[in-house]
């Protein structure tokens, strides 16, 4: 199961992606970004990116600056197994086995309905 474990640095890229959406939906450039959050303009591409992990303050920095609520940078399906976080393609059944399942979206889809 260790290659479906969710990674620091994936959850970082997801995280970075919300940044990115978001930042682009509000027409703010990096630069513009990065002076709210009192950072420079490559910090806020190693958010995006993915490089750099954002901390629980800058989070909130962020949902104020980009007018969305904390778990919007969340707000994604993930399962946790033994303690582990595991990616959005495994899943559990009732009887704690758990398989892959094949993605059907690559992208994130923040408005799928969660029935897991």
């Amino acid at each position: 199961m260790s290659h479906n474990d969710l990674k620091a640095s994936e959850f970082n890229k997801v995280v970075g992606q919300r940044i990115l959406k978001q930042r682009l939906n509000k027409k703010l450039t990096q630069t513009k970004l990065a002076k709210e959050l009192f950072v420079t303009f490559q910090q806020v591409q190693k958010y995006e990116k993915g490089i750099n992990g954002v901390s629980g303050f800058r989070i909130k920095q962020l949902s104020l600056a980009l007018e969305v609520p904390v778990n919007y940078f969340f707000d994604y399906p993930i399962t946790v197994i033994d303690g582990k976080l595991c990616s959005p393609n495994v899943s559990v059944d009732n009887n704690q086995n758990v398989s892959k399942r094949e993605p059907q979206d690559k992208q994130l889809d923040t408005n799928k309905e969660r029935s897991e």
